[in-house]
C-alpha cells in the first residue's frame, strides 16, 4: 500500500513534469497532479465561532471568523476581508459586515436592532475569493432571535386548506397563563412587502386567506402589532401549507447493480426542505414487497436487498399523516461497478462490486482527504477486497473514487474517520470555588495527542447556561472536518460526533452515502485539466466604475478621461484615468464603514457630456436556511428575557462601548476649516456681495467681481488659466455655467497663489484657483449631475471591544445594579506562547452555578482546537 508522508511534502512536486499517459498513472503521478491543483487553486474555508446559541433583539452577536486553507486547515492569508451577513426568513440581508484581518485574525459583531422581528435567521460568512466557487462553499447556520415581548405573549398559527386553492390561516395571541392580550395596529405581510387583508377577528384571534401557491417552499408571514402599552411585537410565522414530501434514493457507490446485494440510502424532506419521517416499501414489477424500512435519523434511512437482472423497482412511501406517494427507484444496471464500504474495528473495508456483464479489468482506485492523496493504484482483480487501517487517513471525509482506464469516474463512496488527531486543550482555574463578582483566571495548555506542546490561537466564550445555551451545534471541528466538505446543508453537524451515540454513528455513514464531496473535480485533474480560480482574493478595497458619453450616454469616451475622488467625511483624494473601455478603478485603499466619497469625471473643454457609473458590490443571492420553528418558551427563556432587558436598559449608562485602535485614511492636515493651507493672496466673496448675484449668472460674477476675461467662452485671469474647485472637487467652467445655482453658493475665494491648484490635483499650469463652497452641497442644484456620484461603499467594521463589568474594588462589588450576563466573557483572540500556554481572566456575574466555557481555535500546524467544559462551584 502506498501512502503520503505526514507533513505532505508533496508540495515539492509542483515544478515536476506531468506528461505521463493515463495508462501509466500511479501513485506518484496522481500525487504530482493533485499537488499542482492545490497550488494553483488553494481554496479557503471559513468558520464562525459565536458567543452563544440564542439571542434577543437589541443584543450583539459576537463572533470570531476562522479563515483557513481548505486542505491543511492552516491559517489562510489569501483574503484580507471576510463578509458576515444576517439573513431573515424573507431571504433579505438585514445586516452585512465586512471584517478586516488584524494579524490574520477576523473578529467582529452583528448588531441586532431593537425592532428586529422574532424568527429563525441565517448567519452566512464568505470571502470574495470564495464567491468563485458558489454559495455551497459558504459558511451557513441557522440562528434563533427572540423578541422581548415573547415573554409576555403566547402565539400559535394554524392553516387549513379550503376548496378554492387557498389556505385559511388563523393566528391566536394570548398573555401568560392564557390571559387575554390587547392587540392594536395589527398587520400581516408576505415576502415582498405585500400586506394581507384580515377578514375578521375575535378574542385576539385573526383569520385571513392566502393563495396556496404563495406558501410553497420556505414560506413565512411577518406579523406585527402593539399592545395597550405601545410595546411592539413582531414575529415571522412559518406557514405549513402542505403535507407533501419527497424522498431521494441513492444506491451505495452510485449504481444499483443487478445480481448483487445493494444498499440504498434514502433521504425524506417535506415541502419546506425539512427532515420528514417516512415508511418505505420496495415493490418489484409484480407488486410484491421485497423490503421495508423507516427513516432512522434526521429523515435518513437504509434499504438492503438483492436486485434481480431485468427487474425494476418502485418505492411506496408514507408519512405519519398518511400521505402516500410512489417513487421509481434508480434503474438496475447490468454493466456497472459499485464500491461497497464498511468500517469495522479500526479498518476501512472496501469491496468493488461488478454487475454480471462486466469484468473487473483496468480500474483505478484513488483515495484522498481534502485533496491530499492517500492511496492511488490500479485495482488487482485477484483481490476484490481492500482493507485500510483508518489511522493512515487524516481525520475527515475520505473520497474513494473508482475510475476506468480513461480516468472517468464509475463509482464513488465517501467515508468519515475521526482518529482524534486534533489538538487537546486543557483548562484549569486558579480558584477552587467561584463566587459572585470574583476575578476568575483560567490557564490553557494546548498539546497534541502525544503530549507535545502546540502553538496556536483561539477564541473563548463563557456562557451562563441558566439563561441561554452555549453554542455547541456548529463547532469548529464539526464544520471543518464534516459539513464544509459535503454538498448541501448539514443541520447540527456536531450531533454526528457524539462518541457513544449509535444513532449518530449510523447517521454519519448515511450522510456519506447521501452527500457528495463538494470540492475539486478529481477525474479532470488527473486528465490534466486543472481548475483555476474565477475570482482573485480581496487584499484591499477599491472603488470602480465606468464613464460613458453621447446623447444616450451609451458611447465609450475612450481612454485617458480623468476621474477624481474626494472623501466626504475623510481627507482622501486621488485622480485616475479611464482605460480604453472607459473603465476606471481606485485601488489599494482601505476605509471603515460609513465612509463617503464623491467621484467626478472631469470633462475637457469642448468635450461631450460624460456620464459616471459606479460599479456596485456583487452580493451573492441571500437564501434563508429552512429550519423547524419551535413555538413557545420555557422558564429559562422568561428568566433570560428579564435579565437581558435589565442589562439593555442600563447599557447607555453602564455599558459604554470601547472602540479599539484602527487604521484610518491618511491625508494632509488642514490648517483651517475651508482650505488645505493658508494662502497669502486670496480674495473672498460672501454675504451680501454674493446675495446681489443670486439673480445673475456665474459668468457675470466672474466678470464683474473677479475681473476675468472670456476668450471663446473660456475664462482667464490676467492671461492665465483658471482652475475651479466646488466643495473640494474639480469642476470645469462649462459644467459650472450649466449646473451651479448662485443662490446655493455660500462662499467664493479667488486664490492667486501660483500652484494652488495642485492641492486639488490641478497641477501647476493654472495661474489662479476659484474655490467655491455651496450651502447644501454639490447635489443641491436640482439638475442631474451625470458626471458626479456620491457613494458610501461597504467599508470594514470598526473594531469594538466586548464589554464586561469589573469588580476591582469593594465599592464596585457592592454596586446594587444586578449583573446577570448571559455571555459572561468573550475574547475572540488569545494567542499561546511558544510553549502552547495562554491565560485569560474575567469577573463572574451574580450567578455562578451554570457556566460553560467553549474554546475554539487553530494551531499553526492546522490542528483544530476545541473544548467545551462546564464549570461548577466546586470546580
Amino acid at each position: 500500500m502506498k501512502k503520503i508522508s505526514p507533513i505532505l511534502l508533496c508540495l515539492l512536486f509542483y515544478l515536476s513534469g506531468s506528461g505521463q499517459e493515463i495508462q501509466q498513472l500511479n501513485y506518484d503521478s496522481v500525487l504530482v497532479k493533485m499537488t499542482k491543483q492545490l497550488v494553483v487553486y488553494p481554496e479557503e474555508k471559513v468558520h464562525l465561532h459565536i458567543d452563544r446559541q440564542n439571542y434577543l433583539a437589541g443584543e450583539k452577536i459576537w463572533f470570531r471568523a476562522y479563515l483557513v486553507n481548505s486542505c491543511f486547515h492552516t491559517q489562510s492569508n489569501l483574503s484580507r476581508y471576510v463578509y458576515v451577513e444576517l439573513i431573515n426568513p424573507f431571504d433579505s440581508i438585514v445586516s452585512r459586515n465586512k471584517i478586516r484581518s488584524v494579524e490574520g485574525n477576523f473578529s467582529g459583531y452583528v448588531h441586532l436592532p431593537y425592532n428586529l422581528p422574532e424568527g429563525e435567521y441565517t448567519l452566512r460568512a464568505y470571502t470574495t475569493y470564495m464567491k468563485g466557487l458558489g454559495e455551497d462553499y459558504f459558511y451557513k447556520r441557522h440562528l434563533k432571535i427572540d423578541n422581548p415581548m415573547s415573554a409576555r405573549i403566547q402565539s400559535s398559527v394554524k392553516t387549513v386548506r379550503n376548496n378554492k386553492n387557498k389556505l385559511k390561516v388563523s393566528l391566536k395571541f394570548s398573555g401568560n397563563l392564557q390571559a387575554s392580550v390587547s392587540v392594536n395596529n395589527f398587520q400581516i405581510r408576505l415576502k415582498g412587502d405585500e400586506f394581507i387583508n384580515i377578514k375578521n377577528e375575535s378574542d385576539s384571534t385573526f383569520y385571513f386567506d392566502i393563495p396556496e401557491e404563495l406558501c410553497q417552499g420556505n414560506a413565512f408571514v411577518l406579523v406585527s402589532f402593539q399592545d395597550d402599552s405601545k410595546r411592539k411585537f413582531s414575529k415571522y410565522f412559518k406557514l405549513d401549507s402542505s403535507d407533501d414530501f419527497d424522498v431521494s434514493f441513492l444506491p451505495e457507490g452510485g449504481n444499483l447493480l443487478a445480481g448483487c446485494i445493494n444498499r440504498i440510502a434514502f433521504k425524506a424532506v417535506n415541502t419546506k426542505g425539512l427532515d420528514q419521517n417516512v415508511k418505505v416499501d420496495v415493490l418489484d414489477m409484480k407488486g410484491d414487497t421485497i423490503v421495508s424500512a423507516i427513516t432512522l435519523v434526521n429523515g435518513m434511512g437504509l434499504l438492503t436487498f438483492f436486485a434481480q437482472q431485468n427487474e425494476s423497482y418502485k418505492a411506496v412511501c408514507r408519512n405519519p399523516v398518511g400521505k402516500q406517494k410512489e417513487i421509481v427507484l434508480p434503474k438496475v444496471c447490468n454493466k456497472a461497478y459499485s464500491l461497497k464500504l464498511d468500517q469495522v474495528q479500526g479498518l476501512v473495508v472496501l469491496e468493488a462490486l461488478a454487475a454480471p456483464e462486466v469484468e473487473m479489468d483496468s480500474v483505478f482506485l484513488l483515495a484522498h482527504v481534502r485533496g491530499v492523496v492517500i492511496y492511488a493504484d490500479w485495482w488487482d482483480v485477484n483481490k476484490p477486497i481492500l482493507r485500510f487501517d483508518q489511522r493512515i487517513f487524516p481525520s475527515g471525509v475520505i473520497q474513494f473514487l473508482l475510475l476506468d482506464k480513461h480516468m472517468n469516474s464509475i463509482s464513488e463512496r465517501l467515508a468519515f474517520v475521526d482518529n482524534n488527531t486534533e489538538a487537546v486543550a486543557d483548562l484549569t482555574l486558579t480558584t477552587q470555588e467561584i463566587k459572585a463578582r470574583q476575578l476568575i483566571t483560567s490557564e490553557v495548555q494546548i498539546k497534541d495527542q502525544s503530549g507535545s506542546r502546540l502553538v496556536g490561537n483561539f477564541s473563548v466564550s463563557v456562557v451562563d447556561e441558566s439563561l441561554t445555551p452555549a453554542d455547541t451545534s456548529f463547532n469548529i471541528k464539526a464544520n471543518l472536518l464534516l459539513s464544509s466538505e459535503l454538498r448541501g446543508y448539514i443541520n447540527n453537524p456536531a450531533f454526528y460526533f457524539q462518541p457513544d451515540n449509535k444513532e449518530a454513528k449510523l447517521g454519519l455513514d448515511l450522510l456519506m452515502m447521501i452527500h457528495g464531496w463538494r470540492r475539486y473535480d478529481i477525474p479532470e485533474i488527473i486528465k490534466g485539466e486543472l481548475e483555476l480560480p474565477l475570482m482573485q482574493p480581496e487584499q484591499s478595497q477599491h472603488i470602480a466604475g465606468s464613464v460613458k458619453s453621447g446623447l444616450l450616454l451609451n458611447s465609450n469616451p475612450g481612454d485617458n478621461v480623468d476621474v477624481s475622488v474626494v472623501g466626504v467625511n475623510n481627507n482622501y483624494t486621488d485622480v485616475t484615468t479611464t482605460d480604453k473601455d472607459g473603465e476606471f478603478i481606485f485601488d489599494g485603499i482601505e476605509f471603515p464603514d460609513s465612509t463617503g466619497f464623491v467621484l467626478q469625471v472631469l470633462k475637457k473643454n469642448g468635450g461631450k457630456r460624460l456620464y459616471l457609473t459606479i460599479l456596485e458590490d456583487s452580493i451573492p443571492n441571500p437564501i434563508a436556511i429552512p429550519v423547524n420553528s419551535v413555538e413557545g418558551h420555557d422558564e429559562q427563556f422568561q428568566k433570560y428575557i428579564y435579565y437581558t432587558e435589565q442589562a439593555l436598559s442600563q447599557s447607555s449608562e453602564q455599558m459604554n462601548l470601547i472602540y479599539l485602535d484602527e487604521v484610518k485614511v491618511v491625508a494632509e492636515k488642514r490648517d483651517d476649516d475651508d482650505l488645505p493651507y493658508t494662502f497669502t493672496n486670496t480674495k473672498v466673496l460672501e454675504g451680501s456681495v454674493l446675495d446681489s448675484y443670486t439673480v445673475l449668472t456665474f459668468r457675470e460674477l466672474l466678470e464683474q467681481q473677479m475681473r476675468m476675461i472670456f476668450d471663446s467662452d473660456t475664462p482667464t485671469f490676467r492671461g492665465e488659466s483658471v482652475y475651479f474647485v466646488v466643495d473640494e472637487f474639480e469642476w470645469s467652467y462649462e459644467d459650472l455655467e450649466y449646473d451651479l445655482q448662485m443662490d446655493n453658493v455660500e462662499k467664493i475665494k479667488l486664490i492667486k497663489d501660483p500652484g494652488a491648484a495642485s492641492f486639488w490635483g490641478g497641477g501647476s499650469n493654472y495661474g489662479v484657483t476659484v474655490w467655491i463652497k455651496t450651502k447644501k452641497g454639490m447635489y443641491a442644484s436640482g439638475k442631474d449631475q451625470f458626471n458626479l456620484k456620491k457613494v458610501f461603499p461597504v467599508g470594514y467594521q470598526r473594531p469594538l471591544e466586548f464589554y464586561a463589568p469589573k469588580y476591582e474594588t469593594e465599592e464596585q462589588r457592592q454596586n446594587k445594579l444586578p449583573d446577570y450576563r448571559s455571555t459572561v466573557y468573550w475574547n475572540p483572540v488569545i494567542v499561546t506562547d511558544n510553549q502552547g500556554q495562554a491565560s485569560f481572566s474575567f469577573y463572574s456575574s451574580d450567578n455562578t452555578s451554570d457556566y460553560t466555557v467553549v474554546i475554539e481555535g487553530i494551531c499553526t500546524n492546522g490542528k483544530i482546537i476545541y473544548l467545551i467544559k462546564r464549570l461548577k462551584n466546586d470546580f
